[in-house]
């Protein structure tokens, strides 16, 4: 909202003051930032938010001593391809100790399409989704 209405500091100090943070909050001060060109701000928080997921993903198994599932991978994947660091969550995906499901290769097909990478679904098409990976193809033929 403050955004909205031009303010730059409203959602700065507002995100600041957050004790949670999620997916919603961070994408909003990043548009927000980048909205008012403050593209410097927007990429420096975007940076932050990374990395904030890895940290949490970490901390899974030091904090919490729980061996992370792969709904917990299937999360880094999408927000690593939500990012469009498709080649990172390739490898990611490839360095998992554990057999990535449908629903990831679907999450790393759909990233590809999102950012126009058609060369990286060749690598997931023997895993992935075969409708989403014609779909692909057919929204970049026309």
């Amino acid at each position: 909202m403050y955004s909205q209405c031009g303010s730059v500091e409203g959602p700065i100090r507002v995100f600041d003051e957050m004790p949670e943070r999620n997916v919603l909050t961070w994408t909003a001060l990043v548009i927000g930032l980048a909205v008012h060109g403050r593209i410097q701000a927007a990429l420096r928080v975007f940076n932050e938010m990374r990395e904030s997921g890895w940290q949490v993903f970490d901390r899974i198994e030091k904090e919490y001593g729980m061996e992370p599932t792969v709904e917990h991978y299937g999360c880094m994947v999408d927000l690593l391809g939500c990012a469009g660091l498709i080649k990172e969550a390739f490898e990611f995906v490839e360095k998992m100790p554990i057999r990535p499901n449908a629903v990831i290769w679907r999450t790393l097909l759909g990233a590809c399409v999102n950012h126009k990478k058609l060369n990286s679904t060749e690598k997931v098409k023997e895993n992935g989704d075969c409708v989403l990976l014609s779909n692909a193809y057919i929204q970049w033929s026309w």
